[in-house]
């Protein structure tokens, strides 16, 4: 398999090819988008292990979500309608073909197991990089309170590196899981290989998947201090095109052996 050389700026191509994919059936998008957070929502209150729960399930809904962007792309677009019928038409995707098109890979036995591997190997990182963001310190309100203390620069920048360090690893971790699961469940990979596929393909396009990853990823990773309505706003506004746009970088980022 390989991976062809791209230029940092090309992300702003897959934004626009997942907001077309996007506009093919928005209400569903919006739906599974809220059903996703809502799930997330009641593991997050479960102390200690509803983060752990949230990382290791998250792999198989996207599973579902980038099935669903791969239909929604060779689907026929519907004619308009009414607009009564229209809107009785959206809620109806967006209450009940959601929640079918989040779940749909739990019904494939071999897939769900590569997915549900591909999310153990995610688990682990995410406890290593806990364990690693612990020992640095990296959420501490000492960190923005040695900045603003006016202490020298030489107190506090080891702490913002270890920030920014610990922050890149999440990042990376997200984008190698999500990317490993497309070539899980679209292209038939085993687990293993499709993470090593993955790691080796962003490795090589950092400069385009690190601008990517930045600009949806750290929004909704910081969302959390806005609140639980501010949260879900930002989570439900960008976690349709995030992974709308994932699935057209993954065209690039890691195409089909020729």
């Amino acid at each position: 398999m390989e991976a062809r050389t791209l230029d940092a700026g090309r992300g702003r191509f897959w934004v626009a090819g997942g907001w077309a994919l996007f506009n093919r059936d928005r209400a569903l998008w919006f739906g599974m988008a809220l059903v996703y957070l809502a799930i997330a929502i009641m593991l997050d209150e479960i102390p200690f292990i509803g983060y752990l729960l949230i990382v290791w399930i998250t792999p198989l809904f996207a599973a579902g979500a980038l099935v669903t962007a791969k239909d929604l792309e060779t689907r026929d677009v519907h004619m308009p309608m009414p607009p009564r019928e229209a809107l009785r038409d959206s809620l109806r995707r967006a209450c009940g073909s959601s929640v079918a098109a989040l779940f749909q890979t739990f019904w494939q036995p071999e897939k769900t197991l590569a997915v549900m591997i591909t999310g153990t190997m995610a688990l682990g990182g995410a406890v290593v990089i806990q364990v690693l963001g612990e020992l640095f310190g990296v959420g501490s309100p000492t960190i923005p309170a040695m900045i603003t203390s006016g202490v020298g620069f030489v107190t506090w920048a080891p702490a913002v590196f270890s920030l920014v360090v610990i922050w890149a690893l999440r990042l990376a971790l997200i984008l190698v899981t999500l990317s490993a699961v497309h070539l899980v469940v679209l292209d038939d990979q085993m687990s293993l290989p499709a993470i090593e596929h993955s790691t080796r393909a962003l490795g090589r396009h950092a400069a385009p998947v690190a601008l990517f990853g930045t600009v949806f990823l750290v929004p909704m990773l910081m969302s959390r201090h806005l609140g639980l309505p501010g949260a879900v706003l930002v989570n439900v506004l960008m976690l349709p095109l995030f992974l709308t746009s994932l699935y057209e970088s993954h065209k690039e980022l890691c195409p089909g052996d020729p």
